[in-house]
């Protein structure tokens, strides 16, 4: 597995976990005892990323209970190029971007 060394990364970060929920929920309702009232306070954590100009991606990380897991990275300012590459190596360092979720059971 790459270092954050070896890919020009600094990681510095806050961040948010959520394990998945069903097509039925609408949007997380209490992370950690705190209430979320609305889908925009649920997705107040998620969308300061966008203010802030700086480019971000989503990549497969894997699957919990047969479903798949996210990981978003954010890149510095203007600097897509590196976030691009981090995430190419992270492929093809792993194979999370070729598990299929078992949806079988899954309404």
């Amino acid at each position: 597995m790459p270092t954050e060394a070896s890919l020009g990364l600094h990681l510095g970060l806050d961040m948010s976990m959520q394990m998945r929920f069903g097509p039925d929920v609408e949007w997380v309702k209490e992370i950690n005892g705190e209430k979320l009232e609305t889908y925009i306070d649920w997705m107040s954590v998620c969308c300061m990323i966008s203010v802030t100009g700086l480019p971000a991606i989503s990549i497969p990380h894997g699957q919990v209970n047969s479903l798949p897991v996210g990981l978003q990275l954010i890149g510095n300012f203007l600097r897509e190029d590196q976030l691009l590459n981090a995430s190419h190596v992270f492929q093809q360092n792993t194979d999370f971007h070729l598990a299929h979720p078992n949806l079988e059971n899954f309404e």
